[in-house]
C-alpha cells in the first residue's frame, strides 16, 4: 500500500495537473505545493451491495459484521485508502473521530476472512459512490447505501501550478460520464435520492482530518493486516513520508519535503538516547529512521 499523496505531489513537482481530493488540496495550497484548485465533482464513501449475489440487510457500517459476505476494499493510491477509512471512522465515532473503531471493524472482518483488499469484485464493497455508479453502468445490479451512521462526502478535482481553462460543456461531460456534480446533481438511475445523502458530511476540520488520515496505512498494516510490524533487529517499524504539511503527533512536527516524519516510539527513544555529538534531537530522529528501516 502506498499513500496517494506521494503520487499527487510528485506529479505536481513535475508540472502536471493532478486529480485530488479537497483534503489533499488543502495541504497542497497551504504549503505552496500547488497554486490552483479546481473542484469538479463529489465523491461520497458508501457501501455498494451486489443484489445479484446477496440479499443481506445492510444499512450501516456496523451491519457489515452481521452479514456473512466478503467485503471488498480497494488498495491503490488513486482510490485513496486514507479517504475511505477516515470516512468509516467518522461514521463510527462522529466528530473527534480516530481510526480505532474502523480498525476494529476491519480486523473483525479479516479474522473471519471477509476483509479482502485490492478487489472490486466482492458482493459487498466499501468504495466511492461514483465508482459504484461505474459498476452499475457496466451492468452490475448494485445497491448504493449511504451508511446511516454517517460518512464523508469529498470534493474531487484538479490541482495545478498553472491556471486551467475548462469548456462551457464541462458539467454536461461530467454528468454523462456518471459523476455527481458539486451542487448534488447526478443521474438518479446511478445514485441514491438526495435525502439519502443527509447522513454524508463534508470535511470541515482539515487539520484534524489530515492528522487522522496520516496514520491510515500504518493502522491498516499493523492492526488489520498484521504486516510490517517489525524491521530488522526486532525494532518496531516507523513511518517515513514526504512531502507536504502534516498535522501529526510525531517528534519532528509539521514540515515539508525533504524532512522525515518519525512515528515510532522506539525511534524517538533511540534518537534521545543516542544523539551523536553535535547533532540535535531532530537530526537524530532522521538518522534513527535510516537505521531502523535500513536506508
Amino acid at each position: 500500500m502506498e499513500r496517494a499523496d506521494n503520487y499527487i505531489f510528485e506529479n505536481l513537482k513535475n508540472g502536471t495537473a493532478v486529480e485530488a481530493f479537497d483534503a489533499q488540496a488543502f495541504s497542497a495550497l497551504e504549503t505552496g505545493t500547488a497554486k490552483y484548485w479546481y473542484p469538479q465533482y463529489l465523491a461520497t464513501v458508501v457501501i455498494a451491495v451486489d443484489r445479484d449475489r446477496t440479499n443481506a440487510r445492510i444499512n450501516s457500517w456496523s451491519d457489515l459484521l452481521n452479514t456473512r459476505e466478503e467485503v471488498g476494499y480497494p488498495d491503490t493510491p488513486r482510490l485513496n485508502n486514507e479517504m475511505l477509512m477516515s470516512a468509516v471512522s467518522y461514521g463510527l465515532e462522529g466528530e473527534g473521530y480516530t481510526l480505532k473503531s474502523a480498525a476494529k471493524l476491519f480486523a473483525a472482518l479479516r479474522a473471519e476472512n471477509r476483509f479482502v483488499k485490492g478487489t472490486m469484485e466482492s458482493p459487498v464493497l466499501i468504495c466511492y459512490d461514483y465508482y459504484a455508479a461505474k459498476l452499475i453502468k457496466s451492468g452490475r445490479n448494485i445497491e448504493v447505501i449511504i451508511p446511516s451512521q454517517g460518512t464523508f462526502t469529498y470534493e474531487k478535482g484538479l490541482l495545478s501550478n498553472i491556471e486551467l481553462v475548462f469548456s462551457d460543456n464541462a458539467e454536461n461531460t461530467l454528468l454523462s460520464a456518471g459523476f455527481r456534480l458539486l451542487d448534488g446533481r447526478g443521474d438518479h438511475a446511478l445514485y441514491p435520492n438526495d435525502a439519502d445523502y443527509e447522513n454524508a458530511r463534508r470535511v470541515t476540520n482539515y487539520p484534524h482530518f489530515n492528522n487522522v488520515s496520516y496514520d491510515v496505512l500504518r493502522t491498516l498494516r499493523r492492526e488489520v493486516l498484521h504486516i510490517r510490524l517489525y524491521t530488522r533487529g526486532g525494532v518496531p517499524r516507523t513511518t517515513v513520508f514526504r512531502p507536504g504539511i502534516y498535522y501529526s503527533r510525531g517528534c519532528v512536527g509539521s514540515f515539508a519535503y525533504p524532512s522525515f516524519h518519525v512515528e515510532s516510539d522506539a525511534v524517538r527513544g533511540f534518537a534521545r538516547r543516542n544523539p551523536p555529538a553535535g547533532v540535535d534531537y531532530r537530526a537524530a530522529c532522521q538518522m534513527a529512521v535510516h537505521i531502523c528501516i535500513g536506508w
